[in-house]
């Protein structure tokens, strides 16, 4: 088996509808704007407080407060979001920023980690957007991930990359476009040929333990982005491109009809990862994703693999939980768009419309379930409605990577 049929539902029969999905992003903004606490920002959701054991209030872009709050912007620009609210409590994502870190993985994990998705890059790149102020210290934690050990996109380089190229686009800055390149300087001097299975690869040093992850968060993918993102700003050598293609294909598990692929190159002792996953962090849905790119600059042989990867993601169905970007059926659903915006078919933006049908009931399951909506971008209820708003726009950019 390419998936693990437990971890998927059957695919509700519900029928897409404008007005619908309209209406459960005005939904949810009012209710995350409801939930808002002032210094404390948004409540940790109980499932994270039962499963995670983390009280402390979460300020990250990945599952945090910055998360919300860059998610808000954006609703901002279709939708009424009281964002003068917010701005007197920007300076929180960072005071309490070292505070949920520790909690969360401090044994491993330094506490003023300036990391993108999880640490103060990504914190101090939404106060930024808010208020305009801090460029000087999203520079300096642009800077200081450069050559993180981990070497990968939730915690290390590939972040401060995407953060750089975003200033850069945004502003022309040559500074911004200096650390971009040094960044791409050093992912590709890291990037060797694995001596059993010769696929190019990265090798993660992450959380105590060394491997070679594939996936979008956190390996192969992830990195590979970064440098595909950019590749016009930096220009990589054709056999580059075609290493970053024969590792894409070389490690896919193929049917006639469908593709995965496993977590790691080789499963390291101490992983508990299983094999089968479909997430945009693991599986199909991160390859898809991450390496998007190679649609336009791969083969046949490419195009063909992507085509049956994200059968594969219909074919198993949604998720059961949760229903965000990561690890969720608006994140898989994602996959869909980006098939869609490739080849035109609208086949793959029903596809898509379904999928957001399904994550809006399993949104509404577990407010019922829990007393709350999930306010975080990543894995809750604001991914839910950037999703919403992709689908009904047509757009396949993913949020936080393809758009900033």
């Amino acid at each position: 088996m390419l998936f693990i049929p437990e971890r998927h539902s059957t695919i509700t029969e519900t029928k897409w509808t404008n007005d619908l999905a309209k209406n459960y992003i005005v939904t949810l903004i009012e209710k995350t704007e409801n939930l808002f606490q002032a210094e404390r920002l948004w409540p940790v959701h109980p499932d994270l407080q039962k499963g995670n054991g983390i009280s402390q209030p979460i300020t990250g872009l990945w599952f945090g407060a910055a998360g919300t709050l860059w998610t808000l912007n954006q609703l901002n620009k279709s939708y009424s979001v009281n964002l003068q609210r917010y701005t007197p409590h920007l300076e929180q994502l960072i005071l309490l920023q070292s505070a949920w870190v520790k909690e969360m993985a401090s044994e491993f994990v330094p506490i003023d980690s300036p990391s993108y998705l999880l640490g103060s890059l990504g914190s101090n790149f939404v106060r930024w957007i808010y208020s305009g102020e801090n460029l000087k210290q999203i520079k300096q934690d642009a800077i200081a991930n450069l050559e993180h050990p981990a070497n990968e996109l939730m915690w290390a380089a590939p972040g401060s990359m995407i953060v750089a190229l975003e200033m850069y686009k945004r502003n022309q800055q040559q500074v911004w476009l200096d650390i971009y390149q040094k960044g791409a300087a050093n992912l590709l001097a890291s990037f060797y040929q694995h001596e059993t299975t010769q696929c190019y690869i990265w090798q993660q040093d992450l959380y105590g333990s060394k491997a070679n992850y594939l996936g979008l968060v956190h390996g192969f993918a992830g990195n590979a982005y970064a440098l595909l993102k950019g590749h016009q700003y930096y220009p990589l050598d054709k056999s580059v491109i075609e290493n970053l293609n024969a590792t894409f294909i070389q490690t896919a598990t193929q049917t006639t009809q469908h593709a995965n692929w496993n977590p790691y190159l080789e499963k390291p002792a101490d992983c508990t990862l299983t094999n089968a996953l479909l997430h945009v962090c693991h599986g199909a849905p991160a390859m898809i994703l991450g390496l998007s790119e190679l649609w336009h600059l791969g083969t046949d042989e490419t195009r063909n693999l992507f085509v049956k990867a994200a059968q594969l993601i219909w074919d198993a169905g949604p998720l059961n939980k949760p229903w965000g970007l990561c690890h969720g059926t608006a994140g898989n659903g994602y996959v869909f768009l980006k098939l869609f915006s490739f080849t035109q078919d609208e086949l793959w933006l029903d596809r898509a419309k379904k999928f957001a049908m399904h994550a809006i009931e399993q949104s509404q399951q577990a407010e019922v379930e829990y007393k709350q909506i999930r306010t975080d971008a990543w894995c809750g209820d604001m991914g839910l409605v950037l999703y919403l708003q992709s689908c009904l726009e047509g757009d396949a950019n993913f949020p936080m990577l393809d758009y900033l």
